[in-house]
């Protein structure tokens, strides 16, 4: 849904990803956000690492399929991100709600997160892998964190 690679610095408010029933992955591995360092992590010492903030964020996942990780951080990169809330429909699963481990590198230590999952439908808010010194917050919970009427602009029907 979302992707911050490539030594992206900046800060998004208000973030909502969707995905609807029926849904096709085009990837091997779709998640709700996926954050590398730079280079897909083949030069994590390099300079300019992804290091980006995100302010509120909702992902909703309704495909009826799994989807990888609901957020992956990975390979040098470093995220703050706050009220951040995930759910999921019937059929539909994360492999890891939060990942930020991988082979390629981990995220930073910096790396900080605090997400609402609800565990409804079986999202399981503990399937979590942590780098040493990053900072994850997670609780259980109902309430969407970015209202869907913020895009009623789009026409889309939530």
């Amino acid at each position: 849904m979302f992707d911050f690679s490539q030594g992206y610095v900046g800060t998004c408010t208000n973030l909502y990803g969707i995905r609807e029933a029926g849904y096709t992955a085009v990837t091997s591995d779709p998640r709700g956000i996926e954050a590398d360092g730079n280079l897909d992590g083949n030069s994590p010492t390099d300079i300019n690492q992804s290091n980006f903030t995100i302010n509120g964020l909702t992902i909703i996942h309704n495909g009826g399929i799994d989807l990888t990780d609901a957020i992956k951080v990975r390979r040098g990169a470093t995220a703050t991100i706050t009220n951040a809330y995930v759910a999921v429909g019937t059929s539909s699963t994360f492999a890891d709600f939060i990942d930020l481990e991988d082979s390629k590198g981990n995220a930073t230590s910096s790396t900080n997160i605090t997400a609402v999952g609800n565990s409804a439908n079986g999202l399981d808010i503990n399937d979590n892998k942590n780098t040493p010194g990053a900072t994850l917050t997670v609780s259980n919970g109902t309430t969407v964190s970015v209202s869907s009427s913020l895009f009623s602009w789009t026409g889309y029907s939530f």
